[in-house]
């Protein structure tokens, strides 16, 4: 579990290092962003989905542990709708509703979740990744940026265009009709090279947030980082663990679902908002410093667990 930390955050420090003025400077470290993010969402990306989304399937046992994430998202969806109606920017409220409904329930998720609770719980914490975060970010995710990144209302039919030319979205669609047709062993073959393809996805997008990470975000967004940083990390494992015993859910999926809300926020949500360009420094700065806090609330999260 510290392993993987210290990757990420290694990652995104050599990404901040490289932005100083002495290497790379702030005009081609955004450029540089730029490029790591456009070919994270354009190939790395669409690749992780294309080997993952086959093997997609649900149980009876884990039937909870895969609506729970989507109940999650439809509360921070709500909240992200109430604060345009507030009178919030679209891309704070974007940022804010993405930033709470997913978390790294992948990379993080499955080093954390087996160390925390044992491999048994591996098995649960997939179902909760590819069925909740995975599929969400490819519809609803996608759907989200669609929205905020126009500087105008988008119509129905300009939101619609945006996703479906969108290449993860493109990936999933193939990934989920065309690829389950293949013969098992080339559709086993198809898969190695997909996942060599999908290798740099989390390096490219780590390096990228640091390029553009700042220590001290501006005064402006200093408070929604800070209700993103605690609604991810806080609130949302506990509406989680409420939602759970509502539901009837003991054990290890129970846990499993609880430190999966409480995850910090998606690496690939950070980029693919940086690559829309919706309020770029926000969306950098909740995935950096929700990891951070991870490394404190996650353990507190698992000591209170085992006392329910």
């Amino acid at each position: 579990m510290a392993m993987t930390f210290l990757l990420l955050t290694s990652l995104m420090a050599l990404g901040r290092l490289l932005a100083s003025p002495r290497l790379l400077g702030p005009v081609h470290s955004g450029r540089v962003a730029d490029l790591l993010n456009r070919l994270a969402i354009s190939v790395f990306f669409p690749a992780a989905i294309l080997r993952q989304a086959p093997g997609l399937s649900a149980s009876a046992d884990t039937a909870v542990v895969a609506i729970v994430p989507w109940l999650l998202l439809g509360v921070a969806m709500v909240v992200g709708l109430v604060m345009v109606r507030m009178g919030a920017r679209r891309g704070v409220a974007a940022c804010t509703a993405l930033g709470l409904a997913f978390g790294n329930t992948a990379f993080l998720g499955y080093a954390v979740i087996p160390a925390m609770l044992g491999d048994d719980a591996l098995r649960f914490a997939v179902v909760s990744d590819q069925l909740g975060s995975f599929i969400g970010v490819s519809t609803v995710g996608l759907v989200t940026i669609s929205l905020a990144a126009g500087q105008q209302r988008p119509t129905v039919w300009t939101m619609v265009r945006r996703v479906l030319v969108f290449p993860p979205f493109i990936a999933l669609v193939v990934g989920v009709t065309l690829l389950p047709r293949l013969p098992p062993d080339t559709l086993a073959s198809v898969g190695d090279v997909l996942r060599i393809v999908a290798l740099p996805l989390l390096p490219s997008m780590a390096v990228a947030m640091g390029l553009r990470l700042q220590l001290r975000p501006p005064a402006h967004l200093r408070g929604p980082l800070l209700g993103i940083v605690v609604g991810k990390l806080v609130v949302m494992p506990a509406l989680a663990l409420l939602l759970v015993l509502v539901l009837g859910q003991h054990g290890v999926a129970r846990d499993v679902i609880v430190l999966q809300a409480g995850m910090p926020v998606m690496v690939t949500i950070g980029a693919l908002l940086g690559f829309k360009n919706v309020e770029t420094e926000l969306a950098t700065a909740m995935v950096a410093f929700s990891t951070l806090a991870s490394l404190l609330t996650l353990p507190l999260w698992q000591v209170l667990l085992l006392h329910i």
